[in-house]
């Protein structure tokens, strides 16, 4: 039996649109990370010059949500 003409590679491009791992998963990811990992890739990331936010300015933009100010 002959074969018919096979297409060579995968020639469908996803739009993107949707997520491929749930949101619920990515945050459990993001949490069981530790500072020092996060400091560490960060560092990573600047040496190959990626645009990266400084590590502990990040955190006080973060903590600064949750101070509670009293108003008199």
């Amino acid at each position: 039996m002959a074969k018919g003409k096979r297409s060579k590679g995968n020639s469908y491009t996803s739009k993107g649109e949707r997520r491929n791992v749930s949101k619920s998963v990515t945050k459990a990811v993001r949490r069981h990370k530790s500072i020092l990992e996060t400091a560490y890739d960060k560092h990573l990331a600047s040496l190959k010059g990626k645009k990266t936010r400084p590590f502990l300015e990040g955190i006080a933009e973060y903590r600064k949500k949750f101070i509670d100010v009293k108003s008199n």
